[in-house]
């Protein structure tokens, strides 16, 4: 699989709809397919927050934190190991457009601050304990 669609952070819609669309060779312009992706995920928790809830802007840094560490994770694991995060780290996040998609639901039920909160909770003990774990087992296998 191309690095490109990694470094996306897709989830099962966005691959759906790859599959069906797109070309399974990338462009000379797939570079800033990522880029994009993820300024359009960022940009759209902090305009719904400052929107729908401005008090809950810290929530929304919180879960933007979250989410760095793990497309730098992401990043990081491809560049220095040569392999991409477990397929299940993946898919507990749901992928840029099922977490937007999150959002957007919280948004509309006015549940935006609590939700926050609660996915940068939960997202940030599993993502940060699994790359913690998979990053002691990388250096304990290399070191043999």
């Amino acid at each position: 699989m191309n690095a490109l669609f990694l470094y996306r952070d897709d989830g099962p819609l966005a691959r759906l709809a790859i599959r069906r669309l797109a070309s399974p060779e990338p462009g000379p312009y797939a570079w800033l397919l990522p880029p994009l992706v993820r300024s359009t995920e960022y940009g759209l928790v902090i305009a719904l927050t400052a929107l729908m809830n401005a008090d809950a802007l810290p929530a929304a840094f919180a879960y933007l934190g979250v989410l760095a560490f793990h497309h730098y994770d992401i990043a990081y694991r491809l560049r220095d190991r040569g392999e991409p995060p477990p397929a299940w780290v993946g898919a507990v996040g749901g992928g840029w457009e099922g977490r937007s998609l999150v959002i957007a639901l919280l948004a509309a039920v006015g549940a935006l601050g609590l939700g926050l909160v609660v996915l940068a909770a939960l997202l940030g003990t599993v993502w940060i304990a699994e790359s913690a774990a998979g990053w002691i087992r990388w250096i304990r296998r290399s070191s043999r």
